[in-house]
This record gives C-alpha cells, sequence and structure tokens, in this order.
C-alpha cells in the first residue's frame, strides 16, 4: 500500500516537472542570456557593447532594471556600459554619472562610441523628467560643444539631444550642421530643425539646398520640414513636383500633400500626375502598355486616364492610378464613382489604397459602400482602411455603431484600428482602452500611430495609459513616436498641475 502511494507521488511530481520544464527552461535560458550581455556591455569592442545594449532594451524586463540597479549601488560591480543602460532604460539613478561623463572632454575623445551612448542615455533620463534645471545648465554646453567632436556619432547624437532638450538656440548651429560631411549628422541636423518648427527664407534656402541628396529618408524629412514649416519658396515648386514620379511612394505623397497645402493649383498638379505615373511604372510594364501612357496632358484629360486607369488589365497601372488619387485626398472627388467600384477590384491592393483614398475625400455618400467592404472583404487590409475612412468621414452615432462591429472582427489588427477610432471619437472610450494599449505595442508603425493619435484628448489618463505612454517613449523603434508620446506625457503632467 506504502509502495503504491509512493509511486502516486513520484508519477505526479514527474508530470508536475514535465509541465514546468519548458517554463524552467526558458527562465533559465533568459536569465542566462541576460547575464551573458550584461558581461558584453563592457566588451572591448564598440560594436559587441552596441549590440548587447539593444538586445537588452528590446527584451523589456521588468527585472533588468533592479538587476542593474543592484549593480550600480555597489561601486565594485558599478560599469559604464551598466550606467547607460540604466539610463536608455529611464532610471533616475545614474544621472549624476552621466552627467559626469558627458563634461570628461578627454573620455569623449578617447571613446566617441560611448560618448555617444551617454548623450543617449541622457535623452532618455531628461525625456521622463529626471533632469532638473540646474542640471539642464550643465548639460547645454556640452552639447553645443560636441557638434564640433570629430567623430560623426557624437554630433550625431548632440544634434539629437539638441532636440529632445528643444534648444530653439541651437537652430543657427544646426543650419550649419545640415551641411556636415556625414550623411548621418545632416539628417539629424534636417530633423532637428524640422522638430524644433524652424522657419524663415534661410531655412528654406537649406532645405532647396539639400533637395539634391541621394538617400530616401533624408529628402522625405526635408518634404516633411517644408510641410509642417507651411512655407515654401517659389523655386521649391518645380522641385517638389518631379518628386512626384519618385519610387519611394511616401516621397511622391508627401510632396503632392505640400503642394495642395501651399495652395498649388490642382490642375498644374494633375497635369504633373500622368507623366509621373509613366515614369514610375516604366520598368514594370510591357513596353506596349507603357507607351500608351502620355507623356504630357491637360487636366482634364489627367482625370479621364486617372479614372480609365483604375479598370486597366495590369494590375501595376491600377495599383498606379489609385495611388495618385489618393495623393490628391479631397481633390481626388472627380473619382469618387470609380473609386467605389475599384472597392471590388480583384486584387486586395486596390481596394486597400480604394479604401484609404475614399477616407481622405470624406463624402458620406460612399458610406454603404466602406461598409460593405469592412464587413465583407475577405483581405483584413482593405477591412482597415474602411474603419479608418469611416473614422475620418465623421463621428457621428450611425458612423461609430458601424465601427464599433469592428470590434468584433476576426482580425487583430482591425479591432485595434476600431478601438482607436472609438478612443478618438470618446464613444466607450473606457471600455476600449485595453485595446489601445495593445495597438501601442504592436509590430506595425501604422497601428501604433492610431493609437497615440487616439489617446492625444482623452478627459482623464489611467496610471496603465501614462505606464504604456513611457514604455513608447522609451522602446518604440520609430523616433516620431516617441516624440508623440513625450509631448503627450508632458500635456498629462502640465494638465495635472492645473487640478
Amino acid at each position: 500500500m506504502l509502495k503504491k502511494y509512493l509511486l502516486r507521488i513520484f508519477l505526479a511530481g514527474w508530470l508536475l516537472f514535465l509541465a514546468l520544464a519548458p517554463l524552467l527552461l526558458e527562465y533559465w535560458e533568459t536569465s542566462n542570456k541576460r547575464f551573458l550581455l550584461l558581461k558584453e556591455l563592457d566588451d572591448s569592442d564598440w560594436r559587441v557593447q552596441k549590440k548587447a545594449s539593444q538586445t537588452l532594451l528590446s527584451l523589456r524586463d521588468p527585472s533588468l532594471i533592479e538587476a542593474l540597479r543592484t549593480q550600480y549601488e555597489r561601486k565594485e560591480t558599478r560599469t559604464i556600459g551598466s550606467v547607460i543602460l540604466l539610463g536608455k532604460l529611464g532610471d533616475f539613478t545614474p544621472g549624476a554619472d552621466l552627467l559626469k561623463w558627458l563634461q570628461n572632454d578627454e573620455f569623449f575623445m578617447q571613446h566617441p562610441q560611448k560618448g555617444a551612448e551617454i548623450i543617449e542615455a541622457l535623452i532618455s533620463w531628461h525625456s521622463l523628467g529626471f533632469s532638473t534645471e540646474e542640471d539642464v545648465q550643465k548639460i547645454l554646453p556640452c552639447l553645443m560643444k560636441s557638434l564640433h567632436h570629430p567623430a560623426k556619432e557624437v554630433r550625431a547624437s548632440a544634434i539629437q539631444a539638441l532636440r529632445w532638450f528643444e534648444v530653439k538656440s541651437s537652430i543657427p548651429a544646426l543650419m550649419v550642421a545640415s551641411a556636415d560631411p556625414s550623411l548621418e549628422v545632416r539628417f539629424q541636423a534636417i530633423r532637428s530643425l524640422r522638430f524644433l518648427k524652424a522657419s524663415g527664407p534661410a531655412v528654406l534656402s537649406i532645405y532647396n539646398q539639400r533637395f539634391q541628396e541621394k538617400e530616401d529618408s533624408l529628402r522625405l524629412e526635408i518634404i516633411q520640414a517644408l510641410g509642417e514649416s507651411q512655407e515654401v519658396l517659389p523655386e521649391s515648386i518645380p522641385i517638389l513636383c518631379q518628386f512626384l514620379s519618385e519610387k519611394n511612394h511616401w516621397i511622391g505623397f508627401s510632396a503632392t500633400w505640400i503642394l495642395l497645402k501651399m495652395g498649388v493649383p490642382r490642375e498644374t498638379i494633375l497635369k504633373e500626375l500622368i507623366p509621373a505615373l509613366r515614369r514610375r511604372v516604366q520598368n514594370h510594364v510591357p513596353l506596349e502598355i507603357w507607351q500608351e501612357i502620355p507623356l504630357q496632358c491637360s487636366a482634364s484629360q489627367a482625370e479621364e486616364l486617372l479614372c480609365r486607369y483604375l479598370k486597366h488589365p495590369s494590375l501595376v497601372i491600377r495599383q498606379a492610378s489609385v495611388r495618385s488619387l489618393r495623393w490628391l485626398g479631397k481633390e481626388a472627388r472627380f473619382a469618387t464613382s470609380s473609386l467605389l467600384k475599384s472597392l471590388q477590384d480583384s486584387h486586395w491592393f486596390v481596394r486597400w489604397e480604394s479604401a484609404w483614398a475614399l477616407g481622405y475625400i470624406q463624402e458620406v455618400s460612399t458610406i454603404p459602400a466602406l461598409t460593405q467592404t469592412l464587413e465583407h472583404d475577405p483581405h483584413k487590409s482593405p477591412r482597415e482602411n474602411a474603419v479608418w475612412a469611416l473614422a475620418n468621414i465623421g463621428q457621428t452615432p450611425e458612423i461609430l455603431a458601424k465601427i464599433e462591429q469592428a470590434l468584433i472582427d476576426p482580425d487583430p489588427e482591425v479591432r485595434m484600428i476600431a478601438a482607436c477610432a472609438c478612443v478618438r471619437a470618446h464613444h466607450q472610450w473606457k471600455k476600449n482602452i485595453p485595446l489601445v494599449i495593445d495597438a501601442l505595442n504592436h509590430e506595425q508603425y501604422y497601428i501604433r500611430d492610431f493609437a497615440i493619435l487616439a489617446l492625444e484628448d482623452l478627459p482623464s489618463y489611467s496610471s496603465e495609459v501614462r505606464s504604456s505612454l513611457r514604455n513608447v517613449l522609451l522602446f518604440d523603434e520609430l523616433e516620431m513616436q516617441r516624440w508623440r508620446a513625450f509631448h503627450l506625457l508632458k500635456k498629462i503632467k502640465s494638465r495635472e498641475k492645473k487640478f
């Protein structure tokens, strides 16, 4: 009897071990990986250090801060790599040490890569509100001095820090840095001018000079900076028109948006769209199809061709046409009926872009067709854009009721966008906040973008929302998302002080 009892205990223990083994193995692997990465933070090769730091940040392990803080508090185990990472993780503890190293010119000359990381850690430390006015007064002269450092990594990090510290007095120095030999430094300088809302003829002239850059990301940054400055020199307009034929569709979209925003007549833009479309599809369609597209045409001919190309047998032509119409925003009203038909296209991409374009047009008459797309399209992407388009058309009870139905869509991305739309309209927003918080961590940047926008003007903010925004500020791979989270947290803090 005793043997049977012991055998049962043994079998139960063995089964429990088998059930827990994967979890124990995962815990051991994570702990071992973290231990090895912490050692690599002070490897002699700075590339190993950088990779270890990035990997540790990506783990988002809450216990990591405690492990680093313990290491920091024991002076014999305190290392510069762990201090930098602790700063990047948004912990207030290492501020004094980071500031001490920032002021050490000899250290910055000998270890420029670590110097750049110290500046990056100070950005996190400052953006979470740990720096005092006295700290800032000590930091700013060091950043200005770092603009002349021989290492491009230090110059680029210093320029990035100047925009996060919102130092508008640095604009003249940033204008000089926009001509730096390093592409990364030039990019950071243009972005800082953009984020700091620099304006005036001298700044616009710099944007014009940099239009010839070969790097897409830098040209796109210049175009977006121009759009946000709400100013443009007359000589910029022909250059922006040339960008309509760019292979990078974001450049074409941004250029069209700015031209319309600056009051350039729609007829001027329409006349450019068909030749631009011709150049974009040149290497993607047979020669006889490409030759059918005219080299030039009038605005009315362009309207007729864009609508006709939506029915073209070539998918490439249909894609290029619907994308051009989406770029036109509200000015594509002439194509509303054609775009509604394209919601039934055989390819999901054309249906997706058509829903997007209709959202910009904002015609109430398109609601039934967009609702059909939302309810019946077999591909998730057209359904996602149908939700966005409906929300962009208006926030009436009828539209919100249709969007609310998408909260039970089989696809999680559609549900997230629907939740973001409801929260932004303050429609049952408390109920939908958990989905919006999930959206803040989504791998797709546009989902995260919807989530940030949805949270911008809530009646109140829970601790969970603030914590999620803090994670965006620390960990999001896109700086624009981090920038939005930074300013939203500042706005929340300012509002709380008033009450």
